[in-house]
């Protein structure tokens, strides 16, 4: 549909923002699964009054993710006024949505998540995008899968590193990764044996190590010196540490 090749994250693809219908979007679902049978299907939506509904008219679609963005706006370059005014507040649709899927005997098949969770993390995005609008392709997250307790994983910045040539991994983490944070888990991502088994993919992909971290105490408290911010708000500084050192 989007001629693309495996391996490649498509968001939001056109026309999936002009979706006015529990027919258009189950057309839509339905090019998705043609193409990929197996592929797991998340859909995002506002939280109007009526949100149960749309939750419920995704469910019948063939969605099997429900991401309730709420009250906070999109991809993040809505105005203030529009993000903060319009759609119900996340609190009062998560239980409102629960309610209707209960009442419809499909609550167990379907997953409603909180899309703010995936907006916190990205809440930088602005300093590196265009200003133009962005978008992501997102997978929740198992300590299970990773070998981690849920305390480590919801506690550390997941911090992904490709690496174009394998050879200098540890001068990378020695230099940057280790200087400034300590690192509670490594898991180098799972790939497939041999790269040329994939169709259209003529060079080999880098190899992508996973760290879960949190900052140095020193390291951090010496950025907070340096940049005159021991009175500012802590999860801030500690966003902006991250961003500057990763």
């Amino acid at each position: 549909m989007r001629e693309s090749i495996p391996w490649v994250s498509l968001f939001s693809p056109f026309p999936f923002h002009s979706v006015y219908s529990v027919e258009d979007h189950r057309k839509h679902v339905d090019w998705i699964k043609t193409i990929q049978p197996e592929a797991l299907v998340s859909v995002k939506v506002s939280t109007p009054t009526d949100v149960d509904m749309v939750a419920v008219g995704s469910y019948y679609a063939g969605a099997h993710i429900i991401h309730l963005d709420g009250s906070y706006g999109g991809t993040g370059v809505a105005p203030e006024i529009a993000k903060k005014n319009i759609a119900m507040p996340i609190e009062f649709a998560i239980p409102k949505v629960h309610r209707y899927l209960l009442n419809e005997n499909i609550r167990d098949q379907s997953e409603a998540i909180p899309a703010h969770h995936l907006l916190q993390s990205l809440a930088q995005m602005r300093n590196r995008g265009n200003g133009k609008g962005g978008g992501i392709a997102a997978v929740g997250l198992q300590p299970d899968e990773f070998g981690v307790s849920p305390h480590v994983l919801s506690n550390n910045t997941l911090l992904a590193v490709a690496y174009l040539e394998a050879s200098c991994r540890a001068e990378v983490e020695r230099k940057y990764v280790e200087a400034a944070f300590e690192v509670d888990h490594v898991r180098p991502q799972p790939h497939v044996g041999d790269y040329r088994t994939i169709a259209g993919l003529e060079v080999p992909p880098p190899e992508v190590v996973l760290y879960l971290v949190q900052p140095k105490p020193a390291a951090l408290a010496e950025f907070q010196g340096r940049n005159a911010l021991q009175n500012g708000d802590p999860g801030a500084i500690q966003g902006e540490f991250v961003y500057q050192n990763t």
